[in-house]
């Protein structure tokens, strides 16, 4: 696969104290470089990794 660039968007989250944390919030893979399994693959394992950290920041809201 050739080397791309992958565009994110970022947002603001804000913690309990009112903190804000700039985090990505959506990614764009260009389809020419890219089939579905791929990102499938790698939004799986995003997903698993943030659901880890809202376990454990977040636990009563699960």
């Amino acid at each position: 696969m050739k080397s791309s660039k992958v565009i994110s968007e970022r947002g603001m989250i804000y913690d309990l104290e009112g903190t804000g944390h700039k985090v990505v919030k959506r990614w764009f893979y260009p389809k020419s470089q890219y089939n579905l399994e791929y990102i499938t693959v790698i939004a799986e394992r995003m997903e698993k990794k943030y659901n880890e950290i809202r376990e454990m920041t977040c636990p009563d809201e699960l």
